[in-house]
């Protein structure tokens, strides 16, 4: 239903579902030869290989990303988006508002950005490295020659593959537009959402860990100050496993060697809990 001024096409990944996907994307494939190219997998390859064959095809001068669970609502998101870009020839992302639909709701229940847009037109690159505001995977699109120049792990994580972005064009340009123009749907079978918390912190620890590097100066200890902060509440949930947490707090003590007396007694205190073994 995109409405545009200029020629779009639509890559598709198909990764060897075993529902009615393949059959499905082929017929509108047919239907609409001119925009639909298909990278039909043999067999379920997974995410990344997925991602890397649908990245390496993709020919226009800018990306936006839909995963197969959310759905764009608004004909003239593309449009909208690419005139931006166009116009802010140094912005790195352009991101949207997002409608939320959790599992067993009746109706999406919130909007992401929830903030007013006086506060949000104030809003950059920094705040975005900070968490002040986010944009859901369904709203963002990118020049491609920023995001195909990330190296494929980042582009994993919507988080990761976003702070690299920012890290690489040294806190550019953020282009928003200001319209719901996509749901994100939240339910058991999301790659994401379906994950236990405890597993998402851990992620967060691997991800910053990736993520160090690349900054510098203040913005560099940031993060590090995040990843112990993620590695203490790492510690305190009931379902983290002590093998988790000795695989994070080794990641934390090569990337934070200062604090790795901190995560020493940090990380003892949470095994000793998980075991049964008094302070003593």
């Amino acid at each position: 239903m995109q409405e545009t001024t200029f020629r779009y096409e639509v890559v598709i990944g198909e990764d060897g579902s075993v529902d009615r996907t393949r059959e499905i994307v082929l017929s509108y494939q047919e239907r609409f030869p001119d925009r639909i190219r298909l990278m039909l997998q043999p067999y379920n390859t997974g995410g990344r290989q997925n991602l890397v064959s649908i990245l390496g095809v993709c020919r226009g001068e800018y990306v936006a990303i839909l995963e197969g669970d959310d759905y764009w609502t608004d004909k003239l998101q593309l449009q909208l988006q690419v005139e931006l870009l166009q116009a802010n020839p140094k912005a790195f992302i352009c991101g949207a508002r997002a409608q939320i639909w959790k599992q067993g709701e009746n109706a999406p229940s919130e909007i992401t950005p929830s903030e007013n847009s006086v506060i949000l037109s104030k809003f950059g690159a920094r705040e975005l490295f900070e968490g002040l505001w986010w944009f859901r995977t369904c709203t963002k699109m990118f020049p491609r020659h920023v995001l195909l120049a990330a190296p494929i792990h980042f582009l994993e994580a919507d988080w990761a593959g976003t702070m690299w972005c920012i890290a690489h064009t040294n806190f550019g340009q953020v282009c928003f537009l200001d319209r719901v123009v996509g749901v994100y749907r939240e339910h058991a079978g999301g790659s994401w959402s379906s994950q236990p918390y405890y597993q998402k912190v851990s992620k967060d620890v691997r991800t910053l860990f990736d993520l160090i590097p690349v900054f510098t100066g203040s913005d560099r200890a940031f993060l590090k100050t995040l990843m112990l902060h993620r590695m203490s509440e790492l510690i305190c949930l009931k379902e983290t496993t002590p093998g988790i947490i000795l695989k994070c707090a080794h990641l934390v003590a090569i990337r934070n060697p200062p604090a790795w007396r901190l995560v020493a007694e940090s990380v003892g205190v949470g095994l000793r809990r998980m075991l049964g073994i008094g302070a003593t």
